[in-house]
């Protein structure tokens, strides 16, 4: 069938992949029907008078999607909900029903053909590349959305429009929010902390997709007889590993890198799954790379576009194979524009940065500032002290013993501070200030110190609390949390110590807790990035930095 005045309806004509589909069919020939939601905002590069209608509306309406094919030959479906933070009700309303309302309107107006995108997180991948044929394995309400969508077009009778299913890799380009974006906000991050980035080699390996690539297939498959009631996967030749992620986004912006090293993937693969399971943890990273992020979005004046926050859906790809087979799409004869993220990831972000959602360095001394950062958090350990000669208390959660005979309530509450994450990074030293309340010993009193997280497979925080007592002499608190990544929670929360006085003589014990229940939300509240050259010091007054927990962020497979 001659393209010449065929109509081609494009939802999600404004998004990351729209951007792309719009043009490619206007360049082709088609005329566009371009429907997106009210407030969209339309950024094509078309000649003048292109064939182009936009038509504005909500897909989860029947009369809208109605309305909207009005007209049209073929529909590339790219619209769909792909936060997944929301609710299967919600997700479900556009990425399923939604899709019935669409396809059950272009039966009734005579469609010829509906090319639906769907994502290729719903595979069960493995070691082996990812075909048409490999079984689905959907493990969130959002791929599930895309299952169910799929089982609804694969059960309509071959009488009505033909179905031609997309199952695209990990999508990048101009206007993505996603996994592309966020592997941009990584160099930046890192160059604060080191004077050269890390070049790593190794690591799970992943196909990436351009947008334009994503966009050029959809049309593609408008028209090959042989594409009718069929699926494919569109991703790029090469898989491109964790470590070569990096390596291909730091050399994008210029910045200057490290020799070679391994990529630990006997350590990630043990650590990752731990912190997937472990909200807190995640938790108190998300706000760390969140804060390091608003600081450079703040300093450099960008837009506020990448979410920089961790989850468990982007922690799986430090570990997982992602790996398509593209041969089925290619046997129809269809090219790839760029063949690998390397080729096509430059331009990614010199739009990225003409847009200003990322910073440019135009020489090493535009990055020197970064020594300065450095952030702040709060903590309270509770629970009781006994001397020597006292027995010592039954184990008990934080807050809960009271003192009797030799034991008593021990508390202190405290502010850590590092006036450089550099500085932190180099020798895991931290200082802190706050007040503590040793009944019978020190009765809150201000008390200063360090916290010393020493990394390793057995990691340990290493308390050093210095105060002043009731009888004017100085003390101290010495404390040690033995993590275990196995017991993260309780053994984060739990710090045994001892008290000494002045010649370092064994004052008595202590044990102390973290309260989870009470106080987790105040702890993880409290972390914030500082900014300036005394960043650290009680003295002056620097630029705080807010951050926002992102506990469960939108990333995922098939962004269109």
């Amino acid at each position: 069938m001659s393209v010449e005045r065929q109509t081609v309806l494009v939802t999600g004509a404004s998004g990351t992949v729209g951007g792309f589909t719009v043009p490619e069919l206007v360049a082709k020939g088609y005329h566009v029907v371009a429907v997106d939601r009210p407030g969209a905002k339309f950024d094509w590069e078309l000649p003048a008078n292109a064939p182009v209608v936009i038509r504005l509306g909500d897909l989860t309406d029947p009369a809208f999607c109605r309305e909207a094919v009005e007209g049209v030959n073929s529909i590339i479906h790219l619209a769909g909900a792909i936060d997944l933070r929301l609710s299967w009700e919600q997700l479900s309303a556009i990425n399923v029903d939604a899709v019935r309302y669409l396809y059950e309107a272009a039966r009734e107006t005579g469609c010829r053909r509906f090319v639906f995108f769907s994502s290729g997180s719903i595979y069960r991948h493995g070691r082996t590349p990812s075909t048409e044929s490999t079984p689905f394995a959907p493990a969130s309400a959002y791929e599930r959305s895309k299952v169910a969508a799929e089982q609804y077009l694969w059960g309509q009778p071959r009488s009505g429009p033909e179905v031609v299913v997309v199952r695209p890799s990990m999508i990048y380009g101009p206007r993505a929010r996603f996994l592309g974006a966020k592997a941009a906000a990584l160099p930046p991050m890192l160059a604060l902390l080191f004077p050269r980035l890390p070049r790593l080699r190794g690591g799970a390996s992943v196909n990436w997709i351009h947008a334009e690539d994503a966009a050029r297939a959809a049309v593609f498959l408008l028209e090959p007889k042989q594409a009718a009631w069929e699926a494919f996967n569109v991703a790029d030749d090469t898989p491109t590993s964790v470590g070569e992620l990096l390596d291909v986004v730091t050399e994008a912006y210029g910045l200057p890198q490290g020799p070679a090293l391994p990529y630990p993937t006997a350590l990630v693969n043990a650590v990752v799954p731990l912190l997937a399971r472990s909200s807190f943890a995640l938790s108190v990273i998300s706000k760390a790379t969140e804060g390091l992020w608003r600081h450079i979005v703040g300093r450099e004046g960008l837009q506020p576009a990448i979410s920089a926050g961790f989850d468990k859906e982007l922690l799986d790809y430090a570990t997982q194979q992602v790996v398509f087979d593209n041969s089925k799409l290619k046997r129809l004869g269809f090219t790839l524009k760029f063949r690998s993220l390397r080729e096509g990831y430059p331009s990614v972000l010199r739009w990225f940065q003409a847009n200003r959602w990322v910073p440019v360095y135009r020489s090493e001394a535009s990055r020197e500032w970064g020594g300065s950062v450095g952030f702040t958090f709060a903590e309270t350990m509770a629970g009781t002290w006994w001397s020597q000669t006292s027995q010592p208390p039954a184990k008990s959660l934080a807050g809960t013993v009271k003192g009797s005979g030799g034991v008593h309530p021990f508390r202190f509450s405290v502010t850590v501070r590092s006036a450089s994450a550099r500085d932190f990074l180099r020798t895991g030293a931290l200082t802190l200030e706050g007040l503590v309340d040793a009944d019978g010993l020190a009765a809150r009193q201000p008390c200063t110190g360090t916290l010393t997280i020493k990394a390793g497979w057995r990691p340990e925080l290493v308390y050093d609390v210095r105060f002043t007592g009731d009888d004017g002499q100085p003390y101290r608190f010495e404390g040690k949390k033995q993590i275990s990544l196995l017991r993260f929670l309780p053994t984060i929360s739990y710090l045994p110590g001892r008290l000494a006085d002045p010649q370092g003589q064994l004052v008595g014990r202590a044990i102390t807790y973290f309260d989870l229940e009470n106080d987790l939300k105040a702890f993880l509240g409290s972390f914030s990035v500082q900014t300036g050259a005394k960043a650290a010091s009680p003295s002056t007054a620097p630029v705080v930095i807010p951050v926002t927990i992102i506990a469960n962020s939108d990333v995922g497979l098939s962004r269109n």
